[in-house]
């Protein structure tokens, strides 16, 4: 609602993104719907739930990068950052994408990511700008599923599993099916 891709030296932020999907909810008139976010996109949701109470009703959170609550995460992306620097300096922003994504994305889903790498950096740009306290985490007053699967890195799943421990009355699920997630809070 109103903001454009970064350009390629800026980044975003999940609270930009969050203000833009509240904007696309309020738009469609559906204040308590249940929202889906994967990676990046559960960061975004989780912005919604903490700023926005009452907005969402419930919402699934796939391989959330909440790094801050994964001691060992942080450690393995700050490695996994180096890599994707020298993958990037080596061979363009496609060389780092592949390198980031290799082994956790299907063909498809890496395609696209190839084809725009300008958003895939804005959105690594973002990960680390969504501050939020275990008090706020508490606060969560929905249902919300937290789910990784088969290809979930350990970073993310030890995120995840941080992230379910904190939310109150969180459901964590490990299968990676997205559709029995949104079907449990229907």
């Amino acid at each position: 609602a109103g903001s454009e891709a970064p350009g390629p030296s800026q980044g975003t932020s999940v609270q930009e993104q969050a203000e833009d999907a509240a904007a696309a909810i309020a738009a469609l008139g559906a204040p308590g719907a249940v929202a889906f976010g994967e990676g990046f996109g559960a960061l975004v949701v989780l912005d919604l739930l903490l700023r926005r109470p009452g907005l969402l009703r419930a919402a699934v959170l796939a391989d959330p990068p909440l790094y801050a609550f994964a001691p060992d995460a942080t450690r393995a992306l700050a490695e996994e950052h180096g890599r994707l620097q020298e993958r990037v300096s080596a061979g363009g922003p496609r060389a780092g994408v592949e390198q980031w994504l290799g082994g956790r994305a299907g063909d498809d889903a890496l395609g696209r990511a190839l084809d725009s790498s300008a958003a895939f950096f804005a959105d690594y740009a973002g990960l680390a700008s969504l501050p939020v306290t275990r008090a706020q985490l508490r606060a969560v007053d929905c249902p919300v599923v937290v789910l990784t699967g088969p290809v979930s890195g350990v970073g993310e799943l030890e995120a995840a599993d941080a992230l379910a421990e904190l939310l109150p009355g969180a459901r964590r699920a490990s299968d990676g099916d997205r559709i029995a997630a949104l079907r449990s809070l229907l």
